[in-house]
């Protein structure tokens, strides 16, 4: 059972927490945006550790879903910008 609020699909969820253990699916996916194949991470941070979880890009890859790096937040304007190209 999930500890904080679950805001992708619950099935995408589950299968996340099968694969790379519930505390991770906990962590990492909540405040994640998932929505019409594309998910967004809350945080860059866990945009990081979705990328370097190869458990967790399996799922992503036959759940045929996007990761989508998140844009970075700057503190000293306490807005989320998109990286520079």
């Amino acid at each position: 059972m999930p500890n904080l609020p679950v805001t992708v699909d619950r099935d995408f969820y589950d299968l996340m927490a099968q694969a790379c253990a519930e505390p991770f699916a906990d962590s990492y996916l909540s405040g994640a945006e998932l929505h019409r194949g594309i998910l967004l991470p809350r945080t860059h941070k866990a945009w990081e550790r979705l990328i370097e979880n190869r458990a967790a890009m399996d799922v992503i890859r036959r759940a045929k879903v996007t990761l989508r790096e998140p844009p970075h937040f700057n503190a000293a304007h306490n807005v989320q910008l998109a990286r520079a190209a």
